[in-house]
């Protein structure tokens, strides 16, 4: 803009600042020497992107860290589109911003209560622990399902990919109410828990995780295949039900049995 003499007003530069397209302010720029211009452009852009920052969080900048951590304890606890609007805007991150949680530190990534990392992605994205990403105001789902796949993997899942979507029938057991028990679903668990060994336990589990795959099972648990199929037939009459079948409902009840590891 020109001078104003009468007004005591210099050249100035005004740039408006935005947030999700929303005019919240104006940042003005004197420039009584004229030294503005295409050259300066982009350290005017990031100071207008530096304000806007400061605007949303409401904070000074070294204030940061806290407004962040706040708004991931938001977002961690359900989900909050008006959290996850102010969180776009403090890490300048894009307005379709989605959200993955993996279970390791990551320097690219903000984290959570329990030591996993958030990570702002974009779309197609490949995804982490939790899965195919999902958008950022559902950041606390994210997390459930970054945690439930480890829970998964601790009590024995054999997964393709460490990662939700490769949970499969595992789903079944770690989205189990807290209060079931494997017997309430199939009671043929209580006969293979009643042994004074856990082979047949562990031969129903490594069946199932192996897709019934029984050339792989007698390989992973190093059996002859004779004696792989004498433990199926000793399933077969103890528990009343045939594993070669691979009925979705039983196997997944008998798997969800681990003998040193209870269900989730």
């Amino acid at each position: 803009m020109p001078t104003v003499p009468e007004a005591g007003m210099e050249p100035r530069w005004c740039v408006p600042l935005r947030v999700c397209g929303q005019l919240v302010g104006y940042l003005w720029v004197l420039d009584p020497q004229h030294r503005a211009g295409p050259d300066t452009l982009p350290a005017l852009a990031a100071a207008a992107e530096h304000a806007i920052g400061v605007i949303a969080s409401g904070s000074a900048p070294e204030d940061d860290d806290r407004q962040l951590r706040d708004l991931l304890g938001r977002l961690e606890r359900g989900t909050d589109e008006e959290a996850a609007r102010r969180l776009t805007v403090l890490a300048r991150s894009p307005d379709d911003a989605l959200i993955a949680v993996d279970e390791h530190s990551r320097r690219d990534g903000w984290t959570l209560s329990d030591g996993l990392t958030a990570l702002p992605v974009g779309p197609g994205h490949p995804g982490a622990t939790s899965g195919p990403p999902l958008p950022l105001a559902e950041l606390h789902e994210a997390a459930r399902r970054a945690r439930l796949t480890l829970q998964a993997l601790r009590a024995g899942a054999r997964l393709t990919r460490r990662s939700w979507d490769c949970l499969h029938a595992w789903r079944m057991v770690v989205e189990a109410p807290p209060a079931l028990d494997p017997a309430e679903i199939h009671p043929g668990v209580d006969a293979l828990q009643r042994q004074k060994t856990h082979d047949l336990l562990i031969t129903a589990r490594t069946l199932m995780d192996l897709g019934g795959d029984v050339h792989a099972t007698a390989d992973a648990l190093h059996l002859h295949r004779t004696t792989l199929y004498y433990r199926l037939d000793r399933i077969k009459a103890l528990a009343s039900v045939d594993l070669r079948a691979r009925t979705a409902t039983t196997s997944t009840s008998l798997c969800a049995s681990r003998p040193s590891v209870r269900r989730p």
